[in-house]
C-alpha cells in the first residue's frame, strides 16, 4: 500500500497543473460542505448542554397567532396549576451598564427566578446561586457568568463578595457559573426576579408586572415531568387557559399558551434552513466530483497503453484497480486539506449571513468532530471521482488499447464524459433556479410599497432603566432633550420617537374593545405605538385627515389617537373618523380621533399595510423607546455622534443603532440567509459546470483531430466544423437543461412551502435561468471548436499516418 501512495504521489505531481485544478475544484465542494456540517452538527444535532436537554420547553402565552410575552401573575396560575412540568422558571431579559472603574460598558443578563438554575441542571464553579427567599424580597445579589469572571474582573479570586455596579443599582457577586453557561447566548449575570417586581410593584398600570394585561418582556421556561411529552404538556395548558380565560375574561379572553421546544426556540427555527443549505452544498460537491471524475476519465484514457501493458504483463484487473482508487483517494485527500481553509471563510461568512443572536453562534468552529467529517467527506469524494474512470480503465480489452484507436477511446470514454456533463448541469440548473426563485421573491418584497420612506432614517434603540425612571414625567423630560438637542444636529433634518419600530420585529398590539356609536363587537387587534409628535414627518408617512399630534397632547389633556386608514375604514365605513371615539385595552376610557395617516407594513414585509392605531407619546410613556433621525447626508455617518449625545445624557443606557434601510433588510430574516448563501453556491455549480463542458469538449476534440483533418480535407468549412463540435458540446448539456428544468417544476412545487410562500413557479426566472446556463455552455464551448475548426487538414493526416 505504501508503494501504491508514493506512485499515487509521483502520478500527480508529474502534472501539477491538472492536479492543481482538480485539488481547487475539490477544495470548494468539500470546503463549503464542511462549513455547512460545522453550523449543522452544532446548532441543529448538538443537544443543549443541560441535564435532559430533550426535556426542557418555552412556554408563550398567544392572543389568535400572536405569540406574546407572558404576564407575570398568568405565569404563577401556570406554576400552581399545572400537571405537567416538573419546575418552571421566569426569565427577564435585561440590557445594561456595568461599571468598570470610572467607565461603564454594555452588559446583557437577565432577572430569573432562582428555580432556573437547578431547573437547567447547572450549578456554580463558585459560591453559589440566590435562593427562593432571596429571589422573592428581591435582594440584590448577582450571579455571574465564567466569561464575564475572566474578561470583566480577569478570573479574580476575590469576586465573591465584591460589589457591581449594574446599571443603577448595586449588587454583590455570590457565584460564577462554569464555562459554557450563558442561557439565551448572551448572559453575563443574573438577578433575583424578585429585584425587578418590587421595584414595579407601584408602577401605573399595564406597566406594573403583577397586571395581567403586561406582556412586556417576561419568558417562561420549564421542565417537563418524565412521564410528559411536549403534545402532552400542550393539551394540559390549553385546559388551564381556557380556564384562566373564564376567570379574567378582560385580560385573558381569546388568550391560548403554547408549549415549544426549548432548543428549536433557541435556534430560531433555523434547523429547515440549514437543512436546506446543507442539501444545496452537498450538490455543489456532487457536481465538483462530477467534474473532477470526467478529468480523471480523461487522464485514465490518456493512460490506456500504459495500463495495457501492465495487463499484459501480468497485473490483475484487481490490481490495477487498487492503484488507480489510491491516486484518487489522495487526489481526494488533497483537495480536503485545501478545503479547511475554504471552510474557515466559509464559516465566517456564515456567521455574518446568520442572525446575531443565534444560539451558540460563537461556538462555531472547525474542531475535531467537523474535520474527521472532512476528512471521512474527502476520502469518499475521491472515490466517487475515480469510481467510473477506474472501472472504465480496467475494463478496456490489451489489443483494443495497444491499437490506440482513437473513435474506440472516444465511443467508450467520451460517451461516459457527456453523461457526467448532462448530470452537471442539471444540478447546476437546479441549484441557480432555486437561487433565482429567491431572488426574485426578495426583490418583490423590497420592491414593494411599505408605505413610509425609509432612505436616509438612523434609528437608535434603547430601553430605559426602569428604577430610575420609575415616574412618567422622568421619561418624558429625558426623550423630549434628547429630541430637541438632536434636531439642531448638523445633518438632522427630524428627530422622532416610537415605542414600535416597522419591520423591527417587535410585535406591539392593542385591542379594540369598543367603537363610538357601534353596536357592541368581537374585540380584534391592531398593531400599536405611542410617538412623538414628529414620527409621521421623519418616516414620511402621510396625513389624509384631521391633524397630526402636537405638544399640546400631553397626560393632562384629552386621550387621543390618530388611526391608518386602513382602520379608519374599518371602524368607521360611512362616515368620517376624525372625532369619533374607541376604547383601547392598554388605555383607561374612550380615546377620540384626531387624524388618519398612511397604512404602512409595521410586522413584515410579507404582508398587506395593515390597521395601524397611534398613541402621543406624552400620554403613553412607555419604557423601550427607538429615537428615529431623518438626516440630510448618509445616516451612517451620524451612527456616533447620535450615541454619544444620548450615552451623554444617560451613561449608563446601552442602546444600539441602525439605519431603517438595515432593519428592512434583517426582517428578510431566514429568506435572506438562505438567498445569500444560495446564490453563492448556485455561481460555484455554474462555475464547475463551465469547467466540466470546457474540459470535456477540449479533449474529444483532441480525440478527433485526425478525423476533422480528413473531413476538411474532403470539403469541410471551417464554420461547418466549428459548428459540428458546438453541437457535440452541446447536446449533453441540452439533455443536462431537460432533466434540471424537470427537477425544478417538482422540487419547487414540493419546497414551496420551505420558500416562504413565494413563487413556486415563475416562468419569467425559469427562461431567464436555462437562457444562462445555455449562455455559459455555449461561451465554454467556444474555445476548443474554434481551436477544432483552425486544424490544419495536411498536418492532422500525416499525424494519423505516423
Amino acid at each position: 500500500m505504501f508503494d501504491d501512495v508514493r506512485y499515487a504521489f509521483r502520478r500527480l505531481t508529474s502534472k501539477p497543473l491538472t492536479t492543481l485544478v482538480a485539488v481547487l475544484t475539490l477544495a470548494l465542494g468539500i470546503g463549503a460542505t464542511t462549513a455547512l456540517y460545522c453550523a449543522v452538527l452544532h446548532l441543529v444535532l448538538k443537544p443543549l448542554p443541560y441535564a435532559e436537554p430533550d426535556k426542557l420547553v418555552a412556554i408563550y402565552e398567544t392572543r389568535g397567532r400572536k405569540i406574546l410575552s407572558s404576564a407575570y401573575p398568568n405565569y404563577l396560575d401556570w406554576k400552581g396549576q399545572n400537571n405537567s412540568f416538573a419546575s418552571m422558571a421566569g426569565y427577564w431579559a435585561l440590557a445594561t451598564s456595568l461599571k468598570i472603574g470610572p467607565n461603564a460598558v454594555r452588559t446583557n443578563g437577565a432577572y430569573v427566578e432562582s428555580s432556573l438554575f437547578a431547573m437547567l441542571g447547572e450549578k456554580p464553579i463558585l459560591g453559589r446561586v440566590f435562593s427562593a427567599r432571596e429571589d422573592k424580597v428581591g435582594a440584590s445579589l448577582a450571579v455571574i457568568s465564567h466569561r464575564s469572571w475572566i474578561e470583566k474582573f480577569g478570573g479574580s479570586g476575590n469576586i465573591l463578595g465584591k460589589t457591581i455596579y449594574l446599571g443603577s443599582g448595586s449588587y454583590t457577586v455570590i457565584g460564577v457559573m462554569p464555562s459554557g453557561f450563558e442561557f439565551l447566548n448572551s448572559g453575563e449575570f443574573w438577578l433575583p426576579l424578585g429585584v425587578l417586581l418590587n421595584s414595579l410593584r407601584s408602577a401605573p398600570g399595564v406597566e406594573n408586572p403583577h397586571d395581567r394585561n403586561n406582556h412586556l418582556e417576561l419568558q417562561v421556561f420549564a421542565r417537563l415531568s418524565h412521564s410528559t411529552n411536549i403534545a402532552g404538556a400542550q393539551a394540559d395548558m390549553e385546559v388551564l387557559a381556557a380556564r384562566l380565560a373564564k376567570q379574567y375574561p378582560r385580560s385573558n379572553a381569546g388568550h391560548g399558551i403554547q408549549v415549544k421546544s426549548l432548543k428549536k426556540e433557541l435556534l430560531l427555527n433555523l434547523d429547515p434552513t440549514l437543512w436546506m443549505l446543507f442539501a444545496a452544498v452537498v450538490c455543489v460537491l456532487v457536481v465538483a466530483c462530477l467534474n473532477v471524475g470526467s478529468l480523471q476519465l480523461a487522464l485514465v484514457t490518456a493512460r490506456k497503453k500504459e495500463l495495457a501493458v501492465r495487463m499484459a504483463l501480468g497485473a490483475s484487473k484487481a490490481r490495477l484497480l487498487q492503484q488507480l482508487m489510491v491516486e484518487n483517494i489522495l487526489l481526494g485527500i488533497c483537495g480536503g486539506l485545501a478545503g479547511i481553509l475554504v471552510a474557515v471563510t466559509g464559516l465566517g461568512l456564515l456567521k455574518t449571513a446568520l442572525p446575531s443572536g443565534t444560539y451558540r453562534l460563537a461556538e462555531l468552529a472547525i474542531d475535531a468532530p467537523v474535520l474527521a467529517f472532512c476528512l471521512a467527506v474527502s476520502a469518499v469524494s475521491g472515490l466517487l471521482c475515480g469510481l467510473l474512470p477506474s472501472a472504465a480503465a480496467t475494463e478496456q480489452g490489451i489489443l483494443h488499447a495497444l491499437k490506440d484507436d482513437p473513435q474506440m477511446v472516444d465511443r467508450r470514454s467520451g460517451g461516459t464524459i457527456r453523461v457526467l456533463i448532462a448530470a452537471e448541469v442539471a444540478i447546476a440548473l437546479v441549484l441557480v433556479a432555486g437561487a433565482g426563485l429567491l431572488t426574485a421573491g426578495v426583490y418583490r418584497l423590497q420592491s414593494a410599497p411599505v408605505g413610509y420612506s425609509d432612505r436616509n432614517v438612523l434609528t437608535y434603540q434603547t430601553s430605559l432603566n426602569l428604577a430610575r425612571y420609575s415616574q412618567p414625567s422622568t421619561r418624558l423630560a429625558f426623550t423630549d432633550r434628547v429630541l430637541q438637542e438632536a434636531s439642531v444636529m448638523p445633518g438632522v433634518q427630524n428627530s422622532a420617537l416610537t415605542t414600535a419600530l416597522p419591520l423591527s420585529g417587535y410585535q406591539s398590539r392593542a385591542q379594540i374593545l369598543a367603537i363610538e356609536g357601534r353596536p357592541a363587537h368581537k374585540a380584534f387587534e391592531v398593531d400599536y405605538a405611542s410617538v412623538s409628535p414628529d414620527f409621521f414627518a421623519t418616516l414620511g408617512i402621510p396625513l389624509y385627515a384631521g391633524r397630526i399630534f402636537e405638544r399640546r397632547d400631553d397626560p393632562k389633556s384629552r386621550q387621543v389617537v390618530l388611526m391608518s386608514d386602513t382602520l379608519a375604514r374599518k371602524c368607521f365605513p360611512d362616515k368620517d373618523p376624525v372625532g369619533q371615539r374607541v376604547q383601547l385595552d392598554v388605555a383607561e376610557g374612550w380615546l377620540t380621533v384626531v387624524g388618519t395617516v398612511g397604512s404602512i407594513k409595521q410586522n413584515s414585509l410579507t404582508e398587506e399595510r395593515g390597521m395601524q392605531i397611534y398613541r402621543p407619546y406624552a400620554q403613553d410613556l412607555w419604557p423601550d423607546i427607538v429615537f428615529v433621525f431623518k438626516t440630510v447626508p448618509q445616516p451612517e455617518s451620524l451612527k456616533l455622534p447620535i450615541e454619544r449625545l444620548v450615552l451623554g445624557m444617560e451613561p449608563q443606557l446601552t442602546g444600539s443603532s441602525a439605519t431603517q434601510e438595515e432593519v428592512a433588510q434583517k426582517s428578510l430574516g431566514q429568506r435572506r440567509i438562505l438567498w445569500i448563501v444560495l446564490v453563492v453556491f448556485a455561481g460555484l455549480s455554474v462555475a464547475l459546470a463551465a469547467v466540466g463542458i470546457y474540459g470535456m469538449l477540449a479533449y474529444t476534440s483532441s480525440l478527433r483531430k485526425q478525423e476533422i483533418g480528413v473531413r476538411m480535407a474532403l470539403g469541410a468549412t471551417r464554420q461547418n466544423i466549428l459548428l459540428m463540435m458546438l453541437w457535440q458540446g452541446m447536446w449533453p448539456v441540452l439533455i443536462g437543461v431537460g432533466i434540471g428544468t424537470a427537477a425544478t417544476l417538482i422540487l419547487s412545487r414540493l419546497a414551496s412551502s420551505a420558500m416562504y410562500n413565494l413563487s413556486a413557479i415563475d416562468p419569467v426566472v425559469l427562461v431567464v435561468v436555462v437562457t444562462l446556463i445555455l449562455t455559459v455552455a455555449v461561451i465554454a464551448c467556444m474555445a476548443p471548436a474554434i481551436e477544432a475548426s483552425r486544424t490544419e487538414p495536411m498536418q492532422a493526416i500525416r499525424g494519423e499516418l505516423k
